[in-house]
């Protein structure tokens, strides 16, 4: 028995092209809710359409009840990150082209939670893509999922839920991968094919600036203070940095609760250690001055130049902690407004000029309704 080569020919990767059947995906998140850091997932009302052709109702004038979906191929679709039992309904339509070739629509209406593997390092600064990965049970060989290029893909960024603690930008992403499974009792791995369309989430790190790095900040720079405690009274100067660190151990504690629990440091963890290693470094010089007693003009020396540097370096460390994590900030946040104008370059060549200014629109009349909301309900609150 002879072993078929691992690597298809050239004419063997034509032919599995040629019978690949392209199914054309848009997804539409008309509504994001919660997103849930400490689980990673989110909540989201979601509508998938897929569409391929089919070439055997081409030219007919068959309506929807007259077609028998069940005799027709299909891609046998799925969500994949989808939890739990969402709410879910299904339907599939026949739409005509320009010279009347057929194409099977079919659509998802999904309201349920997704789980996302939301990638931490840069927390509370981070940007988070939402996907929808959608697959197929049938292997790469027989389809190919690919973004559809004559509908786009949208997001409704008006009904954004979690406004006040993420800022969800107005574009999507279309990413298709392909996946490898070892098919149960044979020795065959067979292929797969998948897409993910994905929107844009950037947290709003003003609560854990002014609620956990401040505080970190104020406590950690106490430490200083102890050098105004007598050198002769190493006891004191000790008793007064425990304290500070015992307090700063308690408020990492107590900050862990809404921190998520993941194996590397974020850039949060990295803050509140190099504090925390700074008082740790107080407390310890003032375990060793207390050696040099001996000679009384060489431990004060010591100690003025032990305060000069251990200042130096703290402000230092704040100062280029502050300017790197602006200037990432900053370079993501272009890169992100380059990806909002490419996207809508492509929305105008999909759907038209007229498309984009009636979505300008739609969001100016959202905004002033919203707005129109607000000052009703200060209007309506007791003095």
């Amino acid at each position: 028995m002879t072993d078929k080569p691992a690597n298809m020919s050239g004419t063997e990767a034509a032919v599995n092209r040629s019978s690949q059947r392209e199914v054309y995906i848009k997804v539409v998140f008309t509504k994001i809710g919660e997103i849930e850091t400490m689980k990673e997932q989110y909540h989201a009302d979601i509508c998938v359409q897929a569409r391929w052709k089919e070439k055997s109702l081409d030219h007919s004038t068959n309506s929807d009840k007259d077609v028998n979906f069940s005799q027709y191929w299909d891609p046998k679709l799925s969500i994949q990150n989808k939890m739990g039992t969402p709410k879910q309904s299904s339907w599939k339509v026949v739409r005509y082209g320009k010279e009347m070739e057929a194409y099977i629509v079919q659509k998802f209406q999904i309201k349920g939670i997704f789980s996302e593997n939301l990638e931490l390092q840069d927390f509370p600064f981070d940007i988070q893509k939402l996907s929808v990965i959608i697959t197929s049970e049938l292997p790469d060989k027989d389809l190919k999922l690919v973004e559809d290029d004559k509908d786009l893909s949208l997001i409704n960024v008006q009904c954004f839920v979690d406004a006040q603690e993420w800022t969800l930008y107005d574009y999507t992403e279309t990413i298709p991968w392909v996946t490898t499974k070892e098919q149960f009792l044979e020795t065959t791995v067979v292929s797969f094919p998948g897409i993910a369309v994905s929107c844009t989430a950037a947290r709003r790190s003003g609560f854990f600036i002014w609620n956990i790095m401040l505080m970190m900040f104020m406590i950690s720079s106490l430490s200083i203070t102890t050098f105004a405690v007598d050198r002769i009274l190493p006891q004191n100067r000790l008793q007064l940095s425990l304290t500070l660190v015992l307090v700063a151990v308690t408020f990492r504690f107590v900050a862990n609760q809404i921190l998520p629990k993941i194996s590397y440091l974020t850039i949060l963890d990295q803050y509140i250690l190099t504090n925390m290693t700074f008082m740790y470094l107080v407390c310890i010089w003032h375990a060793v001055i207390s050696l040099f007693d001996y000679d009384k003009e060489l431990a004060g020396d010591m100690d003025y130049y032990a305060f000069i540097t251990l200042i130096s370096s703290y402000g230092a460390f704040q100062l280029i902690y502050t300017i790197l994590v602006i200037l990432k900030r900053y370079s993501k946040g272009k890169l992100l407004d380059q990806k909002v104008l490419q996207y809508n370059a492509k929305a105008k060549s999909v759907m038209g000029e007229s498309w984009m200014n009636n979505r300008e629109e739609k969001g100016r009349r959202m905004r002033a309704r919203r707005a129109r909301r607000i000052g009703i309900t200060h209007h309506a609150r007791p003095v």
